[in-house]
């Protein structure tokens, strides 16, 4: 068994933490191909003295008791506050809305739907101060687990999003924000449908097919099934953009 590599754990200058994207897996050296450990997705890793492999592709980090190197193409760096270990399932979904619904309340339960709300208070001469929040499953189907990663998930987690974003645009007016989505829908439901489009300028994958371990496979589908025109489209991006199409 190879050595584990020694750390300069007391060099607080250079002290890191990087957070995998994906699935990675932990190399018992700086080039070589042996593999020490495999790491989930979302999973925080301490790297106390920073070092990098000569080519620079690779971080050398702690994960649970094996010291090891990443592939930095598979992590983005956090804060040094930021806890080592697995993200929580919301904290996962908060972290895949982060560049358009960053601070909003992610609220996650084994039982319900999804769904975005907004609320508001008066805080002083007609002014409002919103609430937002998000509530999200995290089982699919028949209460099949979903991971927070799986495109599905991601999915939902854009559409429940986009509806805080339409909100915004339309400053929060219920009435106002229905009326202007059933017109660049073109018929009822224009909300929902609106919602999916921007899914998909923000990188939904909506549909797609599972392979299951046994050989079998399962279809699932996002969102409300409809497809969107170039015009929902460039809608949808003034939405996301804060812009009233």
């Amino acid at each position: 068994m190879d050595p584990a590599p020694a750390l300069p754990w007391k060099d607080p200058v250079r002290a890191r933490k990087y957070q995998t994207t994906e699935a990675a897996t932990l190399y018992s050296s700086a080039t070589g191909q042996r593999k020490r450990a495999s790491i989930p997705a979302d999973y925080t890793l301490a790297s106390p003295g920073g070092k990098l492999s000569s080519d620079g592709t690779r971080v050398q980090v702690r994960y649970r008791s094996e010291t090891g190197w990443v592939p930095l193409s598979k992590t983005i760096r956090v804060a040094l506050s930021t806890p080592a270990g697995k993200l929580s399932w919301k904290d996962s979904a908060a972290r895949n809305v982060a560049p358009w619904c960053a601070g909003v309340s992610i609220r996650t339960s084994s039982a319900g739907g999804n769904s975005a709300h907004v609320d508001w208070a008066r805080n002083g001469p007609g002014r409002k101060e919103a609430r937002e929040w998000i509530s999200l499953a995290t089982v699919a189907g028949r209460n099949r687990p979903l991971d927070p990663n799986h495109p599905l998930a991601v999915a939902i987690q854009y559409h429940e999003c986009a509806h805080i974003l339409q909100y915004r645009a339309y400053g929060y007016d219920g009435a106002a924000l229905k009326a202007a989505m059933n017109r660049a829908y073109g018929r009822d439901n224009g909300i929902e449908h609106m919602a999916d489009c921007m899914a998909d300028v923000l990188g939904a994958r909506r549909t797609g097919t599972d392979y299951l371990p046994d050989g079998s496979t399962r279809m699932w589908v996002a969102g409300y099934g409809g497809s969107c025109t170039g015009g929902q489209l460039g809608a949808a991006r003034k939405l996301i953009a804060g812009e009233r199409p």
